[in-house]
């Protein structure tokens, strides 16, 4: 019970913490996917949070039905994609990145080749035409594509 209150909890003060330091030191323009992805964030991670205090009021967990080791490994599971996605943009920058930890994602979940390969160029030219285009929020474009445009 305590991990599924206090893992949301400490994702979100995480997410707090990026926010307020990114709004400090960066440009209005660089801050607007942030802001977009931080709020959503906070909004669903605020929402598990209110949902496992109400079931624990109510006396209803689901470690407390015995699943307590196999939750812990789906936590560790989820660290690992999200800590698997930070190499990736430091190398390959947002507009890369994000369809390819998509497909990825996609792929491993047992997903059709045909339906990773859309859902993965749906979601990148999402984000590149409403941010990069739309919105003109300048990302990052990666290790790799910076030492190749020099």
């Amino acid at each position: 019970m305590r991990s599924r209150i206090w893992f949301p909890a400490l994702i979100l003060i995480i997410f707090v913490v990026l926010v307020v330091n990114g709004s400090v030191e960066l440009s209005r323009a660089a801050m607007v996917f942030p802001w977009a992805l931080g709020a959503l964030g906070a909004v669903l991670l605020l929402w598990e949070i209110v949902k496992e205090v109400r079931g624990t009021r109510k006396g209803v967990s689901v470690e407390a039905q015995g699943a307590g080791s196999t939750q812990l490994l789906a936590h560790l599971g989820r660290i690992a994609w999200l800590l698997a996605i930070l190499p990736m943009l430091y190398l390959l920058g947002f507009l890369i990145t994000i369809p390819l930890h998509t497909f990825l994602t996609l792929k491993f979940n047992g997903e059709k080749w045909l339906l990773s390969i859309v859902i993965s160029g749906a979601v990148g030219a999402f984000f590149y035409f409403v941010f990069a285009l739309g919105v003109k929020v300048p990302f990052y474009e990666g290790l790799l594509f910076l030492y190749i445009a020099d």
